[in-house]
């Protein structure tokens, strides 16, 4: 047999120019590294492209030549899906810091219901995924019509290789990466290369530096249901003082961005009340925050809590009940989403005496269902004496952004062109525009909430916490809003607090899952059920000097996490990511200061510096 077969060069051959040009303009985009680390990545990704498109040469030849055509065509839709999924990857890596892969793998983790509450939540329409859907069947059809094309034209300038030809090419290659890959990596790669990496098509050079290895116990666990329940049948409380509380959760709210100029109101309010140095959400992602802010846990513990099994809802708010506290819950945002309604108010929202939910017709504009939930509560102010707590759920600050067009601190595109975003850094400065002005929106919403808190009669011991579930990025460590980087802009977060006429003790740290420990030491006067919680009250004298932070993983608990001492930052991973309670080792990601700039630390820096927080976590 002649192996000096015609190659499909113009079809192999424009994969090949289009998937390495993705991967370097991607590699270019990344800012604030020296130029030369760039030029190692783009060999890496030329040599990656280089090889992955001679494979499939090579694999297009052996089956042309001993199988059937319809075997070859299943083989050529195949390579067009991964020419798609190279090309996908590019935008979703660049905002959102997840491949296409990993997306797929938890999409098919999530229960169908679960499915269409996310497609809701990316504010596009579901007549958009639809045809999304369509174009996906679509396109590898017109993919085997390119091949067949390509196939046409190769052969009236045919270029024939035989295998052993093909076959030196490969290791040629193979070897050139190899060597440059293993001699440059350690003098050129920067400390912290988790995004170059990202951006080469296989994710990884053929070198990489081997991670810091930590060894540590399991995770110290969290109570069980049946406990909490028996203690809390026994428990007896009287309540040194009960006034109202009013906690408002703002979507995607970072702290730094609540200036006297975006947000006069807040950032008045921060100014005469309390606040930390260092305030980080529970995780970069909703509904890991919702979960530790109402149970007071890490959110490792996410699925130990799932409503299937844990019926009761949030700890703390049924203490609060206990006392006598009427619970009323007002939300822009669909609770929905993961169950969030049932894992933090309860088995039919048994935990909240009223449950108003404006955020479920997808006519009405985020900035809309965010009037109505103040309407509703500025209602409610003048029918409440004490012994009411107020949850609100605000959502204008949710990716898209939202706020009524006479409101706009300043003008702003109308709406966000996230193809735009993928490809260039020039369009971050467009979206901060209108996420400054659902900011601005939101602020104004707690302004009228606060003129007219303080002229009631109830209003001067009233308590009052504000914050964010998580932060929002714009590229200013190369990914755009959130649920990708463990940074400061996606986990620092505005938790100011307002107890009445009582003054907390001074921190420099505090987290999501301080504040319900704080609110009950508060109505009670002392803390109460501590050691249920791993939070703690900002009114406690010695507190832990640390706080936990994680991120995004879908449906499941978090592998990956950052300790933050009010100093330096470690950012781990659990060696065993689909089972973190029994995982016995972490794998260290990064160290940083304060102010995310990385530290160089030895393994043996890295225990004595995080010493307290990795004992308090693993036994």
């Amino acid at each position: 047999m002649d192996e000096r077969q015609p190659i499909n060069y113009i079809y192999f051959g424009i994969l090949f120019v289009l998937l390495a040009f993705v991967h370097i303009y991607h590699l270019f985009l990344i800012e604030g590294s020296p130029l030369f680390h760039r030029w190692f990545y783009v060999f890496c990704s030329i040599g990656q492209c280089f090889l992955e498109i001679g494979a499939l040469v090579v694999i297009n030849r052996f089956l042309a030549r001993y199988f059937k055509r319809g075997i070859n065509e299943i083989f050529i839709v195949l390579t067009f899906l991964l020419f798609l999924a190279h090309l996908v990857d590019f935008p979703m890596i660049r905002i959102l810091g997840m491949t296409i892969w990993y997306v797929f793998d938890f999409i098919f983790a999530e229960s169908l219901e679960n499915f269409i509450e996310m497609l809701y939540a990316t504010n596009l329409s579901i007549m958009s995924w639809i045809l999304a859907g369509v174009a996906l069947l679509v396109l590898p059809v017109l993919g085997v019509l390119f091949f067949r094309l390509g196939e046409r034209w190769s052969r009236k300038k045919s270029l024939k290789l035989n295998d052993s030809t093909l076959g030196i090419s490969l290791v040629v290659g193979l070897v050139a990466l190899t060597l440059v890959d293993g001699l440059a990596y350690r003098l050129i790669a920067p400390k912290e290369n988790s995004h170059y990496l990202k951006a080469l098509p296989w994710k990884t050079t053929l070198f990489s530096e081997t991670k810091l290895t930590l060894k540590v116990g399991r995770l110290k666990g969290s109570s069980s249901e049946t406990a909490q329940q028996a203690v809390l049948t026994e428990l007896s409380l009287k309540a040194v003082r009960r006034p109202n509380i009013f906690l408002f959760v703002a979507e995607s709210l970072r702290d730094d961005v609540l200036t006297k100029d975006v947000a006069p109101a807040l950032a008045k309010f921060k100014a005469k009340n309390r606040a930390c140095c260092h305030s980080l959400s529970a995780a970069n992602g909703t509904h890991l925050s919702w979960f530790s802010l109402f149970h007071s846990v890490y959110p490792f513990y996410w699925g130990e809590r799932h409503p299937g099994s844990w019926k009761s809802g949030s700890l703390p708010l049924q203490i609060l009940k206990k006392s006598g506290y009427k619970v009323h819950v007002y939300s822009a945002s669909r609770l929905r989403y993961y169950q969030m309604d049932e894992r933090l108010f309860g088995k039919e929202h048994e935990l909240a005496d009223t449950f108003q939910v404006f955020g479920l017709d997808a006519a009405q504009e985020n900035h809309e269902n965010d009037s109505a939930c103040m309407s509703a509560l500025m209602q409610d102010l003048d029918k409440s004496k004490e012994g009411h707590l107020f949850i609100v759920f605000l959502d204008s600050t949710h990716f898209g952004y939202s706020w009524p067009s006479h409101e706009a601190l300043e003008p702003a595109p109308s709406e966000i062109d996230y193809l735009k975003i993928a490809y260039s850094n020039e369009q971050a400065e467009s979206v901060k525009t209108r996420y400054r002005n659902a900011v601005h929106f939101v602020d104004s919403l707690f302004g009228r909430f606060w003129k007219k808190l303080k002229q009631s009669p109830a209003g001067k011991e009233a308590v009052v916490v504000f914050t964010g579930d998580h932060g929002e990025e714009f590229f200013e460590e190369g990914r755009m809003f959130h649920a990708s980087n463990l940074n400061t802009m996606q986990t620092h977060v505005p938790i100011y607090y307002r107890l009445g006429s009582k003054k907390s003790h001074a921190n420099e740290l505090s987290s999501h899952l301080d504040i319900f420990p704080t609110l009950l030491h508060h109505v009670f006067g002392k803390e109460v059920c501590e050691e249920w919680f791993d939070g703690e009250s900002l009114l406690k004298p010695r507190r832990k000097n640390f706080v936990i932070s994680t991120r995004y993983n879908a449906s499941r608990a978090p592998y990956e996490f950052l300790i933050h001492n009010g100093k330096k930052q470690l950012i781990a991973r659990f060696k065993d990511r689909s089972n973190i309670l029994n995982s016995r080792a972490l794998e260290v990601v990064a160290c940083r200061d304060e102010n995310d700039q990385p530290l160089d630390l030895k393994l043996e820096h890295i225990q004595s510096e995080f010493q307290e927080p990795l004992e308090v976590l693993f036994r």
